[in-house]
């Protein structure tokens, strides 16, 4: 059976318009197809019933759109949507909450817009506060709950009023590691209900371990439509195609994030040849080219470069962790350096890069990227049929050597 039927959805958008008319900071410019965006082109997706659909793609490609015209916060362009049930939406941290009102009255609002009665809501009301977590801040107005809070209390309404399709867009990224395996396990549990969830996320370990199905937007347009494991792989591609700079997602705090006085200009991943690659034979060197930009005059800059599982999610330790420079560095200061990982300390599998520059003694971030930069995967065999392979997961690796092989400050 048939949750969502989505047919032929275009959503564009005139860049720089005002009153449906396009300007210029020098008059009146001439509308074109240049200043036409396409948020979303020709989508045609369905999605059944009981169905956990993940919905992936690099910043831009038309993820949220889709989501926000689902939702019915904003219309399409052109194309028709047909959805079958009640929809609850979890998309930008305190969507549908009035900030004037408690976590109580938000509560009852919320399950009054999804069309449920006041008893019902009351019956579920316990259930929603002991799962979210902010039992004593209930009856204190959600303008002064923390982003977190927001999450939980948004989270646990979605996920208790029994809507038949639930939309959940990436914002679980704002909740601690805990709470995220909480919010999973609950979808899960819902899906097995037998409705249906579009679950957004930069996480490719939370979109393989909820998801039944995934499709790939680059550009707004539909990629890739299929099994998850192909889905990532797909989406890995595209990531390992793309370029980075400093400037990249800087709008999006989930996969990159900190105070902004250095910045990642460069980052990248090759065998000792110098070559770009991102699958390694156990054994092979892994090398990082990273360069920066200073922003402001700074000292006491920490770099780290580290691993993830990508099957568990789990952080297994720097791989590298050095002062950059022990002299304060200037405002316009450019630097780079390469390292060497030999990749024989792992164990096959799949892992996820993450990066920091930071003062360590303090802990404040000044720069972290850890979903900008295609996973790196370690393998055993001479021919890889598949990146989408499940290995067996690492124990007992969380101490690694990595060599300094090049430094320079300019």
């Amino acid at each position: 059976m048939k949750a969502i039927e989505i047919e032929n959805i275009s959503k564009f958008y005139k860049l720089g318009s005002i009153n449906s008319k396009s300007f210029s900071l020098f008059g009146k410019k001439e509308e074109n197809e240049e200043s036409i965006f396409k948020a979303l082109d020709g989508i045609n997706v369905t999605v059944n019933k009981g169905e956990i659909l993940g919905v992936v793609g690099k910043n831009g490609a038309g993820k949220s759109t889709l989501l926000k015209i689902l939702s019915k916060i904003t219309s399409p362009t052109s194309g028709d949507i047909t959805i079958h049930g009640r929809v609850a939406s979890l998309l930008e941290v305190g969507t549908g909450f009035h900030p004037e009102l408690s976590g109580r009255e938000n509560v009852f609002l919320n399950g009054a817009i999804l069309g449920m009665s006041k008893k019902e809501i009351a019956e579920k009301f316990d259930e929603i506060v002991e799962f979210s977590g902010v039992e004593k801040f209930i009856d204190t107005p959600v303008k002064r709950y923390s982003s977190g809070m927001y999450v939980r209390l948004a989270f646990a309404i979605a996920a208790h009023l029994e809507p038949d399709i639930l939309i959940v867009d990436e914002v679980l990224a704002v909740g601690d590691i805990e709470f995220q395996k909480k919010c999973l396990g609950k979808m899960e549990e819902v899906a097995g209900n037998g409705r249906t969830i579009l679950f957004v996320s930069h996480s490719m370990s939370a979109v393989r371990a909820l998801c039944t199905r995934a499709i790939v937007l680059s550009d707004g347009k539909v990629t890739f439509d299929g099994s998850v494991n192909k889905a990532v792989t797909h989406y890995e591609s595209l990531v390992r195609g793309a370029g980075f700079d400093e400037n990249s997602a800087l709008s999006n705090d989930v996969v990159r994030r900190g105070l902004g006085q250095v910045r990642f200009s460069s980052i990248k991943v090759s065998g000792i040849d110098g070559i770009s690659k991102f699958d390694f034979k156990r054994g092979d060197d892994i090398v990082f080219d990273i360069e920066y930009s200073v922003k402001e005059d700074i000292e006491d800059v920490n770099v780290v470069v580290g691993f993830y599982s990508d099957m568990s999610g789990d952080y297994l330790g720097p791989t590298y962790k050095k002062n950059v420079s022990e002299k304060i560095l200037k405002k316009g200061t450019k630097g780079n350096f390469k390292i060497v990982v030999p990749s024989s300390q792992f164990l096959p599998n799949r892992y996820a890069l993450y990066f920091w520059f930071g003062n360590s003694d303090s802990g404040k971030p000044y720069d972290v990227v850890d979903s900008l930069i295609a996973p790196i995967d370690i393998y055993t065999n001479d021919i890889i049929e598949e990146l989408g392979f499940v290995p067996v997961e690492p124990s007992g690796y969380v101490v690694f050597k990595a060599e300094l092989i090049e430094n320079s400050i300019s």
